[in-house]
């Protein structure tokens, strides 16, 4: 649960866009840190009656058509407008 607290504020951020979240890195932080060997079911399930887990997101349908003016044209899109880490100062 000490884990799970400190990993909260990185799980429950509007602004972190976490789709999933790797639970095994909590049982890994278990073993090596306190000698702890704890299932990932285990860590999953304290995490949903604590209020700490994050739900798998459903899944929206993907159009593959992408808008172009011209045969052969490719257009990429790089840019994000998210915060990726708790320790960015702006999105």
């Amino acid at each position: 649960m000490k884990e799970l607290k400190i990993k909260k504020q990185l799980i429950t951020d509007p602004e972190v866009p976490l789709r999933l979240y790797n639970y095994s890195y909590i049982a890994n932080r278990l073993l090596y840190i306190y000698s702890q060997k704890v299932s990932v079911p285990t860590i999953i399930d304290r995490a949903k009656r604590s209020g700490y887990y994050l739900k798998k997101p459903k899944r929206k349908a993907h159009n593959r058509e992408l808008p172009t003016n011209y045969v052969g044209e490719l257009i990429q899109h790089d840019s994000s407008h998210h915060k990726w880490s708790l320790y960015a100062k702006n999105k």
